[in-house]
């Protein structure tokens, strides 16, 4: 473990990508999330699909665009909480984006606002 209570740093790519995007519910971790929110995803794209839209294709940088533009709207954040489960170190969660909960949990209204329309760019 590290003195800060993360993970030490050969545990996890320090310089990449990082994970999540999103958290779904915020708890019991990608096997409750992924499934839930490729359920809300679904329901997207049956949205964009029943108005004669395209899919939504590679959505993370929209995703990331929306978050950071329209906090609040589209994610509820989660600020509370920590990955470590039984480890004596994890990911705290944070305002804002974190690495335990990403943007938080989604919003309905804000993600059809935002991902159900006919533009691919974000309007500030």
């Amino acid at each position: 473990s590290s003195a800060s209570g993360l993970p030490p740093t050969r545990s996890f790519n320090s310089s990449g990508r990082a994970y999540p995007d999103i958290s779904a519910i915020a708890v019991e971790g990608t096997s409750q999330s992924c499934p839930i929110m490729a359920g809300i995803f679904s329901m997207v794209v049956d949205q964009r699909l029943n108005a004669g839209l395209p899919s939504l294709g590679f959505v993370a940088p929209r995703l990331w665009q929306i978050a950071q533009r329209f906090p609040g709207e589209a994610f509820e954040d989660v600020p509370d909480g920590n990955s470590k489960c039984s480890c004596d170190n994890g990911f705290p969660s944070a305002k804002g984006w974190d690495p335990n909960t990403g943007w938080g949990r989604p919003i309905w209204k804000g993600m059809v606002k935002h991902l159900a329309s006919d533009t691919r760019k974000i309007k500030a």
